[in-house]
């Protein structure tokens, strides 16, 4: 069967090697002559999509598009739409951020027939409470094309990926000393 894996221009940028691992993992599954991965700017309409067809797509802002009987639409969710945990402790523009998310979400569900989700603690959340399936999947990336930098030549040793707490940076801040 054919399969497309359908992404938002607006996308691509954020997500290039995991659409590259995407592409290559579907390839093999499907047979590389039958998998096809688009990048269209505006609308899913654009991809040209002959079925019947397995059809994955990804991008958040894509907006409604014409539903074709003999294909099944699969939407890749890599955003947060469940608010997992202490509400209380949210910022408000968190909050309203995550708000914003599952509204984009809550509009696909009519095109599409099911749902697959990156983050494990919010796709067990989802599952139940929407009107399409959710299942979760592990967003993997392909290596980078150039070679790693030795470590002599590196600038930084680790990454911090978002916030931390005052307290939290007195524990850790001392312990990045060189050496």
């Amino acid at each position: 069967m054919r399969c497309y894996l359908v992404t938002h221009e607006a996308s691509v940028s954020f997500i290039r090697r995991t659409i590259d691992f995407l592409t290559g993992q579907l390839s093999r599954h499907h047979g590389a002559e039958n998998c096809l991965a688009i990048t269209v700017p505006k609308s899913v309409d654009e991809a040209g999509i002959e079925g019947p067809a397995i059809v994955y797509i990804i991008g958040e802002r894509l907006p409604p598009f014409t539903r074709r009987p003999d294909c099944f639409y699969v939407y890749l969710n890599f955003s947060v739409v469940a608010m997992i945990g202490n509400p209380l402790r949210m910022s408000r523009g968190g909050a309203k951020m995550i708000r914003e998310k599952r509204w984009l979400l809550r509009h696909k569900l009519e095109q599409v027939d099911l749902i697959l989700d990156y983050y494990p603690a919010q796709t067990r959340a989802l599952q139940g409470k929407l009107s399409k399936p959710v299942l979760g999947f592990l967003p993997c990336s392909e290596r980078a094309r150039a070679p790693d930098l030795p470590l002599a030549e590196r600038e930084f040793d680790l990454c911090f990926v978002g916030g931390s707490r005052r307290g939290a940076r007195r524990s850790w801040m001392p312990r990045l000393r060189p050496g």
